[in-house]
């Protein structure tokens, strides 16, 4: 769909496929919310973001050698990085005398800017001259579809650990 669209690889990894692959942790993050379980979504985001940088680049880079581009030095880690950042100075809010360590409604949206500024910034420095956003919004439609599928996860996520607590807790 990407290639039809005239995309450049780098584009779709940092924007479809990225996007894509975090349906299933913003699913799971918006009904830990609504369930009460906040510190779920904190850990899958935080783990999720571990285990790809570190498990999955790193084997990645033992099978062959992985090529990072210039651009991608300069441009797209330095907005991994900041986001980062921002998620550290949101989060250290008490440690800095600055209230509470809840992530509010004004720094969930400013992370949303920041996430529409990424993609902007990719969208345009893009190889493709007319692209298709009608395309593109309709082809993102499939959220609705894998947010039915995994209406569920935080449930199985809690049965999954309060089984494993159980477990070791024979041991």
């Amino acid at each position: 769909i990407a290639r039809k669209m005239g995309l450049s690889p780098l584009v779709v990894g940092l924007t479809v496929v990225a996007f894509g692959t975090s349906l299933p942790e913003l699913t799971v993050n918006i009904f830990s919310a609504f369930g009460g379980s906040n510190q779920l979504g904190i850990g899958n985001i935080v783990g999720s973001n571990m285990s790809n940088v570190l498990l999955v680049l790193g084997i990645a880079a033992i099978i062959k050698n992985v090529n990072v581009k210039n651009s991608t030095v300069w441009r797209e880690i330095p907005f991994a990085l900041f986001a980062a950042f921002l998620l550290f100075l949101f989060a250290a809010k008490s440690y800095f005398g600055f209230g509470d360590s809840n992530l509010t409604f004004v720094e969930g949206i400013v992370f949303l800017i920041f996430l529409s500024m990424f993609f902007y910034s990719i969208l345009k420095t893009s190889k493709r001259e007319n692209f298709d956003w009608k395309n593109f919004i309709f082809e993102l439609g499939i959220i609705r579809n894998i947010l039915s599928v995994v209406r569920d996860s935080p449930k199985k996520v809690k049965k999954i650990g309060s089984d494993v607590g159980r477990i070791g807790a024979r041991t």
